[in-house]
């Protein structure tokens, strides 16, 4: 990019060219940043999915125990983690449907 600098220093007529290369390469950095950040928050999402797993031994999620119920207990955070992952995806989609260029 100094040598495109440097050139457009040297012949300002072809700031045109120049000032578009430079907007679609910060424009593919940016994506690639937030590719990496949608993959980020699928992983924590995976995490999220793995840790209801230790549930899958549990037969009877209406047992009582000294704090209620495991399904008393559940049901608030998992209405909140259906209403994130939702806003995630949703988000996600947004963004990979948006168009920056062009």
């Amino acid at each position: 990019m100094d040598a495109l600098d440097t050139l457009q220093q040297i012949h300002p007529f072809v700031s045109v060219a120049i000032i578009a290369f430079k907007a679609v390469v910060d424009f593919e950095i940016r994506r690639r940043e937030n590719d990496r950040t949608v993959c980020l928050m699928l992983a924590k999402a995976f995490d999220m999915m793995n840790m209801l797993l230790q549930l899958k031994d549990t037969r009877d999620p209406d047992i009582v125990g000294p704090r209620g119920t495991i399904r008393g207990r559940l049901d608030g955070v998992l209405d909140k983690m259906k209403r994130n992952v939702e806003d995630c995806g949703n988000a996600i989609d947004e963004y990979y449907k948006s168009k920056f260029v062009g």
